[in-house]
């Protein structure tokens, strides 16, 4: 039975829109809030059971008294035209939260860790949550809220990995919808045009013996004849000898 006892419902055949799980959001503290948006059918008798849940915690309510405030919210809502893409029409939608990691069991009820879901989880992947709902008044934001306590990954379902939340494209047309990592560059491959080559280190340039010197490349500097300065003194000459013969008299 989908009803556990009457605060938990066990809701199954569930979608999942988006995976908050293993990239959980942080709250204003830096503590991670772990979730899962979720879609169902609307004509799911698990899906009345927790609308019904909702309802009963708003009733029970001490915040609210009873009755929703103005501007308040209740968890479930309907898919609109438009929405995911139009994958999901008559399907209703709502937020299962947690502030600890939940458990986490394969279809055969095994429990599971993060290494061995991670990958499972992903846009269209088919699970069975249990959940729980409880009133919040929190900065403004007021309703009944759904809580998340633990899910199965039903994998025989063989649920194919989808795009939700891309403007209404479908990038899987364009890009071809593969789903595996990037093969990494082989030695001696071509480079991609998108990397940019390792800049080389340039040689000079020898200038070949007899040809003329290009106009950019200065030309030596001659050693050039410095005028004498008025302080410096002329250079000694050297006086011829005196030869005797020219001391006698005439």
């Amino acid at each position: 039975m989908p009803l556990i006892d009457e605060n938990y419902v066990k809701v199954c055949g569930c979608t999942i829109i988006w995976d908050g799980i293993t990239n959980p959001d942080l709250d204003q503290n830096g503590q991670p809030k772990y979730k899962l948006k979720l879609a169902v059918p609307s004509g799911s008798g698990d899906l009345t059971l927790l609308d019904n849940l909702a309802n009963k915690t708003l009733q029970a309510s001490q915040k609210f008294n009873g009755v929703l405030p103005a501007g308040g919210r209740m968890p479930i809502t309907s898919v609109q035209a438009g929405e995911y893409n139009n994958l999901l029409q008559g399907y209703v939608q709502f937020n299962a939260k947690t502030n600890k990691l939940p458990d986490v069991y394969s279809e055969q009820g095994q429990l599971l860790d993060i290494l061995q879901y991670g990958q499972l989880l992903f846009s269209g992947q088919q699970v069975d949550v249990l959940v729980h709902c409880y009133d919040y008044d929190n900065m403004g934001n007021k309703g009944i809220g759904i809580g998340l306590d633990g899910f199965a990954i039903i994998s025989s379902a063989g649920a194919v990995r989808q795009s939700y939340g891309n403007g209404g494209i479908n990038t899987q047309n364009v890009f071809g919808g593969g789903t595996m990592m990037p093969a990494q560059q082989p030695m001696g491959s071509p480079m991609p045009q998108y990397q940019q080559p390792p800049m080389q280190q340039q040689q000079p340039m020898q200038q070949p013996v007899g040809s003329p010197m290009p106009q950019y490349q200065q030309q030596p500097m001659q050693q050039q004849q410095q005028p004498m300065h008025p302080y410096q003194q002329q250079p000694m000459q050297q006086q011829q000898p005196v030869q005797a013969h020219n001391m006698l008299p005439q």
